[in-house]
């Protein structure tokens, strides 16, 4: 395989890995297969040469693509019996670069159509090969195995608003896996000593620090400001946005004017449908611990796709658009 371009890999560790165990049959514990494939995803990084070149390169990588929260995909060659393909080599392949041509060879040209596929894998999987780039029969046919890892940015809760509700929302929220980012325009608010487990604090015009933040499906958001005008100014930045989820806090009645001057100034109903408010499932929160709990399950409840049920706001089009009043959804 060519060693021109991103696709060029690390060269190959000292000693050969353990190949992942051959996949079993259709309905035969998948799931315990593809724990040992990620399994075998944490060796392969344990095993990284320190002193190759190549590797150190693939490495800064692979930092800069989790900065940047770009997907990508991570090939490792686990087991060989081909010297121009050595167990240990690694290809790197990030989102928005192009993939170098493969050679003529067949099993070059194998991994490349695999490797474009993994792209938009949500699995790690473990491919055999024989000489000729086909899937053997048997595993004692293949004469290359290589293991695919997709790469995808962690989940992110950005939380704009670093009042009391917030502080236990960025407790349960980096204890539940996500990344936090803490947005607020008073220091004395928003700093690492009521958020040290934020992994990002900016603070500034909340509005302005949304607009710098690269959102994409990852990426949920929780706006809990003081007041209904700094929301409005949020969701401004935020209509259309990629993220799957975003929370804001407020009676009734707050959620309602927002939405009611948002329509006004020209968005359209139909862009407002990621909108979780108010905010949390209804578990009946009272303590800014109860909210904070409330909130990541709610998110956790979207991004799962459970059956929870939530406060937000339903058939709220009705009382912007003027059938009923803005009174009427007080609460």
């Amino acid at each position: 395989m060519r060693r021109s371009g991103h696709l060029a890999g690390g060269g190959g560790g000292a000693g050969r890995l353990t190949a992942a165990p051959a996949a079993r049959g259709p309905g035969r514990r998948p799931a315990r297969r593809g724990r040992r494939l990620r399994r075998l995803g944490r060796r392969l990084y344990r095993r990284v040469e320190s002193g190759s070149e190549l590797t150190q390169d693939l490495l800064g990588r692979l930092i800069t693509a989790r900065q940047e929260r770009r997907r990508g995909v991570l090939a490792s060659i686990v087991r060989s019996r081909l010297d121009v393909y050595p167990a240990g080599r690694k290809w790197l392949v990030l989102e928005g670069e192009s993939i170098p041509a493969p050679d003529d060879d067949p099993l070059d040209r194998a991994v490349h159509r695999d490797l474009t596929e993994a792209l938009e894998a949500a699995e790690p999987v473990c491919h055999p090969y024989t000489r000729e780039g086909e899937r053997p029969r048997r595993r004692r046919e293949a004469v290359v195995e290589v293991f695919f890892e997709p790469l995808r940015p962690p989940d992110r809760l950005v939380i704009v608003g670093a009042g009391h509700v917030a502080v236990p929302i960025c407790q349960i929220g980096q204890a539940s896996g996500f990344e936090i980012t803490v947005i607020d325009d008073r220091s004395d608010y928003a700093n690492r000593e009521r958020f040290p487990q934020a992994e990002q604090i900016l603070v500034g015009d909340m509005a302005e620090c949304l607009a710098g933040l690269s959102v994409d499906a990852s990426t949920y958001i929780v706006l809990v400001t003081r007041a209904h005008a700094f929301d409005e100014r949020a969701l401004q930045q935020l209509v259309g946005c990629a993220a799957p989820y975003i929370g804001m806090i407020g009676s009734r009645r707050r959620v309602l004017i927002v939405y009611r001057n948002l329509v006004e100034s020209g968005i359209p109903v139909e862009r407002l449908g990621n909108i979780y408010a108010p905010i949390g499932l209804d578990i009946g929160s009272r303590t800014p611990e109860e909210i904070g709990l409330a909130v990541v399950a709610e998110i956790v409840n979207v991004k799962r796709g459970g059956p929870a049920p939530s406060l937000r706001l339903e058939h709220w089009q009705r009382f912007v658009r003027g059938s009923a009043g803005i009174d009427s959804g007080t609460g």
